[in-house]
């Protein structure tokens, strides 16, 4: 077979390793080049183009964050990235690492890449003393393997009754993603500590959709939020917060964002026993529940430097990293 066809037919990354020897570099990522990783990211995932793009022209940058990459011949073909964040535990802030945006250009796939930047970015946590990891993944069998242990969580779907609640006095708007009011983020009832610069995250690194992020107030007073994103035929619920006698308020919004969307249901992680999924059976919702499998993606976990003993708080479900 001629030469340049077996190099077209194993793979640009394969052919280099085996022509000039060169060995797979992992590293911590300069700052200058996290639009690098975004882009290795947006080879992995295109239908993310759009989140990709506005990451980029926000500036590129994650708060509080390790970008990891893992370079041959100087070019970056492998990333992921170390988010640090603190969560509650029995109402006191402790930190833990939580790994994100795995990914790897398709052309440097099946070399071990992943694997040496998720070693490495084990290596860092367990540097900086964190007790606990968390990562989110569909390829369950491929973190096992590496002593990542899945963690069951209820996943719900539930359609909404045809009949549009009233209004009543509640005022309902859409949220601005670069501009949430502060008296909003203090409505927030999360596991996460949510600082002004995780908030900005969430406008530059965006998971929801710009048009499906919408608040009711009462008398000028926030009662209610939802932010969700398309997936498919469905919404997905990213984010929610209620307040315990603002259900049909809740119920509110979710209309808005099923006219918004016009899809089928939503979806969401969230424990059968939570206040939100009470607030949801009192907006009149009925869901139908079952457990976490790939199809919905799974949260694993995995011990580091001790035993953090933390089981995902009722809101966690709903507000990932």
């Amino acid at each position: 077979m001629p030469v340049c066809r077996w190099f077209l037919q194993q793979g640009q990354a394969r052919c280099l390793f085996y022509f000039y020897g060169m060995k797979p570099l992992c590293r911590t990522a300069a700052p200058n080049e996290v639009g690098a990783v975004a882009d290795v990211i947006l080879s992995a995932n295109p239908q993310i183009e759009a989140r990709i793009k506005n990451f980029l022209a926000r500036g590129a940058r994650w708060h509080d964050a390790t970008p990891v990459v893992c370079e041959v011949d100087g070019r970056i073909v492998s990333s992921a990235c170390i988010f640090h964040r603190q969560v509650l535990v029995e109402e006191k802030p402790k930190p833990v690492a939580i790994i994100g945006a795995v990914a790897t250009r398709p052309e440097a796939r099946g070399q071990g890449l992943a694997t040496r930047v998720l070693t490495h970015c084990e290596e860092l946590i367990r540097e900086r003393g964190y007790p606990q990891a968390i990562l989110f993944c569909s390829i369950i069998e491929f973190y096992q393997r590496f002593g990542w242990a899945v963690v069951e969580e209820d996943f719900v779907e539930f359609e909404l009754s045809s009949a549009r609640p009233r209004t009543g006095t509640y005022t309902i708007a859409a949220v601005n993603l670069t501009a949430i009011p502060a008296p909003l983020r203090a409505l927030a009832d999360s596991a996460i500590v949510r600082t002004d610069e995780v908030w900005q995250e969430y406008a530059d690194w965006q998971r929801a959709d710009a048009d499906l992020f919408w608040a009711a107030s009462n008398r000028d007073e926030f009662v209610a939020y939802v932010r969700s994103r398309r997936e498919g035929r469905a919404i997905r619920l990213m984010d929610a917060a209620c307040r315990p006698e603002a259900a049909d308020a809740l119920g509110l919004l979710l209309h808005r964002q099923h006219e918004m969307a016009g899809v089928e249901c939503f979806r969401t992680f969230l424990p059968r026993e939570s206040r939100l999924a009470r607030s949801l059976a009192d907006a009149g919702v009925v869901c139908f529940w079952r457990k976490t499998d790939v199809a919905s993606g799974v949260m694993m976990m995995k011990p580091m430097t001790g035993d953090l003993r933390w089981s995902p708080h009722p809101w966690w479900a709903v507000d990932r990293v």
